[in-house]
């Protein structure tokens, strides 16, 4: 499976929902199970994957970690592993090669996940918002992307909120994705911005003007107080 990145826009490409399940139902037979006593003594997961991440350009027990399957890894180690790999996508240049920044934003994407063996990684969506201020043009576009289909849906409107108030590049995606892509609740979050005018950047303020043209919002904002005589 391929996970696709954006450079230069910012159009959603994501994989297939068929290549999704495929990766999350086939990857317990390409791995091997390690028990509690197996990973404990071998340092932590966070260590192990970023080793072989940097040396074979795969993320291996990445998934397992992240989303709790065939061990009892603490929420402190799935934190450390998950800081890891985001630190690796933000900090990345060609020279680390195209594959190791796909298995390592791939393994953050995957972990969000409502399908598939064990469970969602509750700490996915703070860190793909990193991804996101950090304005890498590589990842920023697809970070939003993933964040917007969170399992928990009240979470990714309140992180594009955010994204949409921050003073960088993700401000004009994140306005972007609530008009379009969060139903009611981006939209009611998207007319709030409008109304306190609190967009990160210009370009971002404009879209949030155009979007309240097009939503018949213009009306809404209450008349600047006049000074007193």
């Amino acid at each position: 499976m391929r996970v696709y990145f954006q450079v230069g826009d910012w159009r959603r490409v994501r994989p297939s929902k068929l290549s999704i399940a495929l990766a999350l139902v086939l990857l317990p037979a390409n791995l091997p199970a390690q028990s509690d006593s197996a990973h404990t003594k071998s340092g932590s997961p966070a260590v192990r994957v970023m080793l072989q991440l940097r040396a074979e350009g795969v993320s291996g027990e990445a998934l397992f970690v992240l989303r709790g399957f065939r061990g009892s890894w603490t929420r402190p180690e799935q934190d450390e592993l998950a800081d890891s790999l985001a630190a690796f996508v933000i900090a990345w240049t060609e020279g680390d090669g195209w594959k190791r920044l796909e298995a390592a934003y791939g393994a953050l994407s995957l972990s969000t996940r409502a399908e598939g063996y064990g469970r969602p990684y509750p700490g996915a969506g703070s860190r793909l918002r990193r991804i996101a201020e950090s304005g890498v043009p590589h990842s920023l576009g697809s970070a939003i992307n993933t964040i917007v289909t969170l399992p928990d849906q009240s979470e990714a409107v309140q992180i594009v909120r955010e994204l949409a108030r921050f003073p960088g590049p993700a401000a004009e995606v994140a306005v972007q994705k609530l008009e379009v892509a969060l139903g009611t609740a981006g939209l009611d979050a998207l007319r709030q911005l409008y109304l306190e005018g609190s967009a990160g950047t210009a370009r971002a303020r404009s879209g949030v003007a155009s979007a309240a043209r097009r939503r018949g919002w213009v009306n809404d904002r209450e008349p600047p107080a006049r000074p007193p005589l």
